[in-house]
This record gives C-alpha cells, structure tokens and sequence, in this order.
C-alpha cells in the first residue's frame, strides 16, 4: 500500500518523478470519454492531478483523483488518491487516504492523520476503503483504518 500511494504522489509536483505527458513513454488507456473536470469558484486546488469528469468545491493539496471523483465545497482532501466516483461531500476532511471506486465520505466525516500533511505514509498510517464503502456524517476513522466494501462504517447501523 506505501508504494501504490507513494507512487501517486511522485506524479505531482512542479517536476514530477513520473511524467505522464513525457511522449517517450506514453501511457496507452481504454478509459472512457468524459467531461472535462470542472473546479468551482470555491475550489483550492494545490499540486494536485484531476481526471476527467472531476468536480471540485473545496479544498484539493497533493492528492490524485481519478475520473468523476467529486469534492464538494468546505470539503478537504490531502494527500491522498481517490479511485472512479468517489465523492467527499460538504465539510468532510481525508488526509492518507487510498480510496477505491465508488466511496462516499459523508459530510462532516474526518478519515485519516488529520495533522499529517505532506508527510510521507506509511502502511500502518494510511487509511484504505474498498469499493463501494459509505462513510457515514460525523464519523471519524483513525490512521491505518482498513474497510473492505460495499458497506457503511460509522452513523446508524441497520
């Protein structure tokens, strides 16, 4: 899991250590079309990749987010690669954190080392939700949380 995430972050940077546009090495891919990603007037965005279909509100620092991933507005994303789909919603933060396809952080949720920015990560620090995971509002997951999916962690369980 170190390697995975720290691989994504070496694709940030002024000068990255991976260059995804280097036309000596192309990257060949089967994705599909989609929109342009969109950043609203609220949006920060610092040293950051976006995918297409992305659309950002808050607040995006050194994180990778893959195609359709959403960010809504007062919501903060660090250090962290978010897969397909994903949405953090309003007022929610995720530092470390590996996100595959299709979570959904609620709203006001706190998941990840929340003092450890722009630190390097370590296995035993990063948080990894598997597919289809719905954090529940309000729910707080500690460094080194692991949620295999599809299910919901935290709020009112069934």
């Amino acid at each position: 899991l170190e390697s995975y995430w720290a691989s994504h972050m070496d694709l940030l940077g002024h000068d990255p250590l991976l260059k995804l546009d280097d036309r000596s090495w192309p990257v060949r891919t089967t994705a599909e079309t989609r929109p342009p990603a969109r950043c609203h007037g609220s949006a920060s965005i610092d040293d950051a990749l976006l995918s297409p279909g992305c659309v950002v509100g808050g607040r995006v620092e050194r994180s990778v987010l893959g195609p359709g991933v959403v960010v809504e507005e007062g919501a903060h994303v660090q250090d962290s690669v978010l897969l397909d789909g994903t949405v953090v919603e309003a007022g929610a933060s995720v530092s470390g954190v590996i996100c595959d396809m299709h979570v959904r952080i609620g709203g006001h949720a706190r998941v990840g080392d929340q003092g450890g920015a722009g630190r390097a990560r370590s296995d035993d620090d990063l948080v990894v939700l598997g597919e289809g995971v719905e954090v529940a509002g309000g729910t707080e997951m500690e460094p080194g949380a692991r949620q295999s999916g599809p299910g919901t962690v935290g709020g009112q369980q069934p």
